[in-house]
């Protein structure tokens, strides 16, 4: 089997595409081609696996291109991330005959609410627009993958076939265990709606009872410029010898970190798009041994089953007091620790997802 995977914004090594669906996919004998507009320098070596960076200026060239890949590779299936490359994807699979599988790695609907900057009613009538746009080009698409369970209903409401596709960490190769600091840890995307404000200041409020505490928030920022504002925050607090805030990080350099602090924190505020969401850091923080202190939302609890802290989103003193008391409290931590990696290590893992992929792959070709 050949498949032609294709991303117009994602990294090349991206988590999901790269490390959990492709590897799975070359370890089961089938040949793949990742096409992508990232200049990153990405030569794994592994027999079966092409990279192709496309280097398109615009979404239009790159469309052009992979119509132009599409009839060189001659795939059995493409696959597409992104919903800007539904409708070069779906000409492609009416004029070539191939299985289209869309897979989505958001929930479009309730992200355009939270980070556009339109006000109501604009807002609400260009958020409809793009839905209705998904909406009619989902006919073209021969099956969708997605990552939770609240979308997979979405999708298969609106009458197309849907694989829960959860982007649950890989066991293997376990991060090495380093002895462990008291630091709490944010990994993952930045912006002010996963509630990093409030960590901040809710971090001030552990220091008074754990001086030699630290806080290390790292990501990428959604919009240019969060990094300076947050550490504004930091230092208008006074904070800058106990608080480092800083940008992208590899995937493999962030489990390795993770296994050497003792708290990972999803300070995420009560917004619809994360009672939709599954936040991945959520069980890799769990995998890696951290105890978990995260916003009490609907996703999250539905997936924890009392091995994390939740605190009401928004609130920085229970943020601030659950912090501190994990920290300091080395039972309670361990009991949470435990509990995370269990659940992680029998139900929330790769393994389990790729037992649902591989086959659904086999008889969508």
């Amino acid at each position: 089997m050949k498949i032609l995977v294709a991303t117009s914004s994602h990294r090349p090594d991206d988590d999901r595409i790269y490390h959990k669906q492709i590897i799975s996919m070359l370890d089961a004998g089938i040949e793949v081609l990742l096409a992508t507009r990232n200049q990153k320098e990405f030569r794994p070596g592994l027999a079966q696996f092409h990279h192709t960076d496309l280097a398109a200026p615009s979404l239009k060239a790159f469309a052009v291109s992979l119509q132009e890949l599409t009839d060189s590779f001659q795939p059995d299936i493409l696959i597409i991330h992104e919903l800007d490359l539904l409708l070069p994807a779906t000409r492609i699979r009416r004029q070539q005959n191939i299985p289209l599988i869309y897979d989505v790695h958001e929930a479009h609907r309730e992200l355009w609410d939270l980070v556009s900057s339109r006000r109501f009613p604009i807002k609400q009538i260009i958020n409809w627009g793009l839905e209705r746009f998904e909406r009619s080009l989902l006919k073209h698409v021969d099956h969708v993958f997605t990552v939770s369970p609240p979308l997979k209903v979405r999708y298969e409401r609106w009458g197309r076939p849907t694989t829960l596709i959860p982007n649950f960490p890989r066991l293997d190769p376990a991060p090495t265990t380093k002895p462990r600091h008291p630091v709490v840890i944010y990994a993952g995307q930045l912006s002010i709606q996963r509630g990093l404000a409030q960590l901040i200041q809710a971090f001030a409020r552990v220091l008074d009872r754990k001086p030699d505490a630290r806080l290390e928030i790292v990501g990428p920022e959604r919009i240019p410029g969060l990094h300076e504002r947050l550490q504004g925050s930091v230092a208008n607090l006074g904070l800058d010898n106990n608080v480092s805030i800083g940008g992208f990080v590899s995937q493999e350099v962030i489990l390795q970190r993770l296994t050497e602090v003792q708290v990972g924190v999803i300070p995420f505020i009560d917004h619809p798009v994360f009672h939709v969401a599954l936040p991945i850091k959520l069980f890799e923080y769990m995998l890696c041994g951290c105890a978990v202190v995260a916003s009490d939302l609907s996703m999250i609890r539905q997936y924890t089953e009392g091995a994390v802290a939740l605190v009401p989103p928004g609130n920085v003193d229970a943020l601030g007091e659950a912090l501190a008391s994990l920290l300091l409290d080395n039972a309670q931590r361990e009991e949470l620790t435990q509990r995370g990696r269990e659940m992680v290590e029998a139900h929330y893992n790769w393994s389990q997802v790729e037992s649902v992929l591989l086959p659904t792959l086999e008889a969508i070709a």
